[in-house]
């Protein structure tokens, strides 16, 4: 009896052991799924998702998670730009131009912008002659028209009244895997030229003439280097010809790819990535003023002539409304700027520093005030103010923009969708190509 009471005792121990065994095991594991699932729920989406958009701009507090690559690439494009000082000068990017070949350049420009359309060259014709005038100046394309009649279409991007972009891309095969390489490809739309066709009745003739300011394009791009203008892919010139077809296409421009800019693209961006941007524009100006063909003056300009390239990068993506050389004039009354009291002076019989004070009220109105509007601080609001009164040079603007930027450097790159210049394919991610509306584009003109 004895030994029977003993048994039972052991046997009850033994149960009631591995019953809290397992009630311990079990707490264990449901705790450690618990809290897996918890740890795994903000990554579950992508931050491009127009949820994960929404849910960030009701909590600007939530910190957004970027890769240590994304965060490199990011501080190597502000390297680029010469937002960030650097001794290294493998981000500088310059051309030289004999004096010949740059006085030969100057007098196709003035051709390009001609005062009397009755007597002008064919488009074809400049086409041609424009391509052999970049071979002399050693300014030829980087890729041939073969190779750009091989791009394969991704989509339309948008059609203005001139002129249509479009994606593209190519594949090219690497040690480190097959890569697809991104770029816009601009070509021409025929209509009629408006300029054209207050001087000359002739619709069939006035119907090329907008040919000129796609060649223009070509031109400036290929003889301007600098961050805050987009980077020339390669052209083919070879007559006038308007086709759906790349191969058929007279005048083709390949040039990187971009987000236009917005007020859509500027509600995605915080204070001090608004003003890397506007640092950048302002910098921008300072060039204009002093490139390789002389000074540069905006004669129309909008916030959609510029382009967001990944999420860092602006640049000016629109060069078909710059015209080069100071203003003729024949008495102070002459070099008035309308909206800005600067006191310019007719010297030599041209307005002298009409296109610095031009460029940067130009740029006030339409670009900057839309990139520094909320200004979160008393510094930031004089600054603005400063700006609105007209009371700053672009050197003094970009002193102050930088020196916003030195104590507030952008966080990242701004979390928008935009297409991505290479993708490597073993390890591909899909982005939409940010296509306009077509009431978005026809706003460009």
């Amino acid at each position: 009896m004895t030994r029977s009471s003993t048994l039972n005792r052991r046997l009850k121990n033994l149960v009631i052991i591995c019953s809290t065994l397992i009630l311990i095991l079990s707490v264990a594991l449901v705790y450690r799924a618990f809290t897996s699932q918890v740890f795994m729920r903000p990554h579950r989406r992508s931050l491009s998702s127009n949820e994960d958009k929404k849910s960030h701009k009701l909590h600007p507090k939530r910190p957004i998670s970027y890769s240590a690559t994304t965060l490199q690439d990011f501080k190597n494009d502000l390297m680029f730009a010469d937002l960030i000082p650097t001794k290294s000068k493998k981000f500088k990017e310059s051309i030289f131009i004999k004096s010949a070949h740059k006085n030969i350049l100057l007098n196709f420009f003035a051709d390009l912008h001609p005062t009397n359309w009755e007597n002008v060259a064919e488009s074809d014709d400049m086409a041609f002659g424009l391509k052999y005038l970049l071979i002399e100046c050693n300014l030829e394309s980087r890729m041939s028209c073969k190779q750009i009649d091989s791009l394969s279409r991704d989509g339309y991007a948008e059609k203005s009244r001139s002129k249509m972009v479009e994606y593209v891309h190519e594949m090219t095969e690497q040690t480190s895997g097959v890569h697809k390489h991104r770029y816009a490809v601009r070509s021409l739309v025929r209509e009629n030229s408006t300029a054209c066709a207050a001087q000359v009745n002739n619709a069939d003739k006035c119907a090329t003439m907008d040919d000129y300011r796609l060649l223009k394009e070509v031109l400036l791009l290929t003889t301007l280097r600098h961050p805050g203008i987009i980077h020339i892919k390669g052209y083919c010139l070879r007559g006038n010809q308007v086709s759906d077809k790349l191969r058929e296409k007279g005048i083709i421009l390949v040039t990187e790819i971009g987000i236009t800019l917005t007020d859509a693209v500027l509600e995605m961006a915080s204070w001090s990535q608004r003003v890397s941007m506007a640092l950048q524009v302002s910098k921008l100006l300072l060039y204009l003023d002093r490139t390789i063909l002389g000074s540069l003056r905006f004669t129309k300009l909008s916030l959609s002539d510029f382009v967001l390239v990944r999420g860092a990068l602006v640049k000016l993506a629109t060069l078909d409304n710059l015209e080069l050389g100071n203003i003729s004039c024949t008495d102070n009354s002459d070099c008035h700027l309308v909206g800005a009291n600067k006191g310019l002076r007719c010297r030599n019989k041209y307005c002298s520093g009409m296109n610095s004070a031009s460029n940067l009220h130009m740029a006030t109105q339409k670009v900057l005030k839309l990139l520094l509007q909320k200004p979160p601080g008393s510094a930031e609001v004089a600054l603005v103010e400063r700006l609105d009164s007209f009371n700053i040079s672009t050197k003094e603007l970009v002193a102050e923009l930088f020196n916003f930027f030195r104590h507030n450097p952008p966080e990242g790159p701004v979390m928008f969708d935009y297409p991505e210049e290479t993708d490597k394919m073993t390890n591909r991610g899909h982005h939409r190509m940010g296509h306009l509306s077509n009431q978005e584009s026809d706003s460009r003109k």
